[in-house]
């Protein structure tokens, strides 16, 4: 989870935040932004190595998951698994609330059953919010303190298997809030509707992570998904508000983020490995989309450091 782990508490830039974790497997934060202060801007770009779930107390705090913006406010939990790209935090004044992040082999030495875990991941991948009632919330809080509190009992002969005991209460309850939110929702009418809409847009989303970075046209993905380049963008737009061309514009910038990050990879090289002509190009298209140059971009990530 190093990718996580060394840049996460940064990333919150709050003012209190505490974290505890057990090894490289559990990491569990209770965060509070309390300062009267701007939200956080400019927070870079991470690829989740991790299942990750946040959970909003009070306030409110945004964000990108994979290209799409969303907010929490009160009540509300972000479900993700590894395959997405976390982007553009921004923690209202006024937040409280936790962050779990749990590695895959941690979530797999819990739960044997895996028709749980491919629910839970394959249903965050399009809608990775879920509402809870103050019941609920108050459940999901606690749970979260007591992971806490068997990560500080280190003198435990059972400390490991007390940990996921409670981890793997978290899991079955959000499995539990997933499943139960989805029935909610269905409507007969429209389930073929949705399933296929449901299926555009993941199928989209697995391809635009695996090639946005050599295929920049949305005549590509269209193809792919054996629909018109048209039909693709109306699905897009109904679910997110953007067209694929947008969409894919985003997922270069993300990337471009990540890479700028590391600086033994020059500018030149970066152009090279996201597939365009040239620097010129490169640096146009980011300063376009973000109003700064790359230059400028990674000496501002450098500072911040």
């Amino acid at each position: 989870m190093d990718t996580l782990n060394v840049s996460f508490e940064n990333i919150l830039d709050a003012k209190d935040t505490s974290a505890e974790a057990f090894g490289d497997d559990v990491i569990v934060y209770h965060i509070k932004n309390r300062e009267e202060k701007q939200p956080l801007n400019n927070s870079p770009s991470i690829r989740i190595d991790a299942v990750f779930f946040i959970v909003c107390q009070y306030g409110d705090i945004s964000f990108t998951v994979d290209y799409k913006n969303y907010r929490l406010t009160k009540g509300m939990i972000l479900s993700l698994s590894k395959l997405h790209i976390l982007d553009d935090i921004r923690i209202g004044k006024n937040f409280e609330g936790y962050a779990l992040i749990i590695s895959d082999k941690f979530v797999l030495s819990i739960v044997e059953d895996m028709q749980i875990i491919k629910k839970l991941t394959t249903s965050s991948r399009t809608s990775p919010l879920l509402m809870l009632d103050n019941d609920k919330l108050q459940l999901i809080t606690d749970i979260m303190e007591r992971i806490k509190r068997g990560i500080k009992a280190t003198d435990h002969i059972l400390q490991k298997e007390l940990i996921k005991n409670e981890v793997s209460n978290f899991i079955l309850e959000i499995a539990d809030i997933t499943y139960k939110t989805k029935l909610e929702n269905k409507n007969e009418n429209d389930t073929y509707k949705e399933n296929s809409q449901d299926s555009i847009i993941q199928n989209f989303i697995m391809l635009i992570m695996g090639h946005c970075k050599e295929q920049h046209e949305v005549s590509f993905y269209a193809k792919e998904l054996c629909i018109t380049p048209g039909h693709l963008s109306r699905v897009l737009n109904t679910f997110s508000g953007k067209s694929a061309m947008k969409w894919i514009s985003d997922a270069l910038i993300s990337e471009a983020k990540i890479l700028l990050r590391k600086p033994d990879i020059n500018i030149q090289q970066i152009s090279e490995e996201l597939h365009f002509g040239e620097q010129s190009s490169f640096s146009k298209f980011f300063k376009k989309h973000t109003g700064v140059t790359p230059i400028e971009y990674r000496n501002n990530m450098l500072r911040e450091k």
